[in-house]
């Protein structure tokens, strides 16, 4: 498997715009200050092994959250947030493998899980080859990594 930045980017944006409806915004290269923001992590294993990471601002997850359960009338509550990034992360994981490795392999997910602790996150990752894809969105951005371990 050869993961590169575009097919992250490319499995990435089709997600946010299919799943939460959250659009990318072509042309917009520079990252945006990182105020608060939540991490989550994916682990897989089966034909590789690694972890992809998905970091949103704590700002939009409300809006994430409301259009990925359809009621935007709504506040979600932190619980409903947390959820929502967590399968959007799963989502996105799924198809990536899918799109990098094709329909055979087979692969096995472990639940999401919100990362508190970022040295915990660096134990992780170690010397795995990483790849990563930075979406600026209308409000935001959404940082992706995936990570192949040994």
């Amino acid at each position: 498997m050869d993961p590169s930045p575009e097919i992250l980017e490319r499995v990435g944006r089709e997600v946010l715009e299919t799943m939460a409806f959250m659009f990318v915004m072509p042309g917009m290269e520079s990252e945006e200050e990182k105020g608060p923001y939540s991490t989550v992590l994916v682990e897989f294993s089966g034909h590789a092994k690694g972890l992809l990471v998905l970091q949103m601002p704590d700002e939009i997850l409300p809006e994430l959250a409301a259009n990925m359960l359809g009621d935007d009338e709504a506040e979600p509550e932190p619980g409903q947030q947390m959820d929502a990034l967590g399968e959007l992360a799963n989502v996105i994981c799924g198809n990536l493998l899918a799109e990098m490795a094709g329909p055979e392999p087979v692969f096995d997910l472990v639940s999401p899980v919100i990362i508190t602790d970022v040295s915990e996150l660096e134990k992780k990752i170690g010397s795995g080859k990483k790849t990563r894809a930075f979406l600026p969105l209308e409000e935001g951005w959404v940082e992706l990594a995936l990570v192949l371990l040994d």
